[in-house]
Formats: C-alpha cells, structure tokens, sequence
C-alpha cells in the first residue's frame, strides 16, 4: 500500500500510495512483486498479473507521491515482471515465477508500451542442474516442486 525511499539507505521514509485501478476489483494485494523500471528522468511501476488490465504508472517525482498512468491496461501481463533498458536504448520487460512455465522477455515501443512481436521462451527450469531453484529463505524447501522466479536481467 505504498513504498519507500531514502537518501542515504539508512534513513527511510514511507510514501502511501494505492497503485490499483477499480476496475482491478479482485485483486487482493496492492502490486505484488512490482517491477520498477527507469527511463530517463521516468519511474515506471507495473504489478504482477496475468491479465491485460493492468495500469503502467510513471513518475517524474516519486519522493513527492506524483504519478499518473502510462498506460490504462498493458496488452499483456506478467508474474513478477522486470523491465530492463538496453545500452542502445531499446526497453525490454522479463517476467516469470512457477514451476511449469518458463521464463519471458519481449521487447516494448518505449513510446506506446507496447509488445514488439510475441513474447519468447528465455529460460526454463532446470532443477536437475541447478539445486538452488527451491523455495524457502535458504533455498531448503524440498517438500515442494523446485521453483523459477523473479526475472531480473543485468547490463
């Protein structure tokens, strides 16, 4: 129901903010897992979901609660989504969390936000390789199915 910002990661003020639109009725937690993207001088904020009715906010001064939408209902959705600008400047958004389906990237119009092409396949689970795609704190829980999640992608 809001977030956080500081100056010097000691000293941390809280900013309420409800980020749902009414027609997101249903949804019972205010933007979990939200991917924080910048662009320029822009904050951008967009929620986990699977639907397309979800509203891309942006902000030019977060610190002072001033947002408005980028865009009312982004086209396609995602589950722990992660936008990444490229050094050429081209916008991408990363999403994925599950055990069955794998993990997704598409390229956006920086202008309209919109998907350029479809989304693609980047990478699938692999717990036979890679032991630590578990849930828990510590990467212990082996009472549930392994795990893939929070897409990030680094320069």
């Amino acid at each position: 129901m809001g977030y956080w910002w500081s100056n010097d990661m000691l000293n941390w003020k809280f900013i309420s903010k409800k980020f749902l639109r009414p027609w997101n009725a249903g949804v019972y937690d205010e933007l979990c897992a939200p991917a924080v993207g910048i662009i320029g001088d822009t904050m951008l904020v967009f929620g986990s979901t699977y639907s397309r009715n979800f509203t891309i906010w942006m902000s030019t001064n977060p610190k002072a609660n001033e947002w408005k939408p980028l865009v009312d209902s982004f086209d396609i959705g995602g589950w722990d989504p992660s936008f990444f600008t490229d050094d050429d400047g081209r916008l991408y958004m990363y999403n994925g969390s599950s055990n069955k389906f794998p993990m997704y990237g598409v390229e956006l119009d920086r202008k309209t936000m919109q998907p350029q092409g479809t989304r693609k396949e980047i990478y699938l689970l692999e717990p036979w390789r890679f032991g630590w795609q578990r849930f828990g704190e510590h990467m212990d829980n082996t009472f549930l199915d392994p795990f893939i999640e929070g897409s990030h992608m680094k320069a």
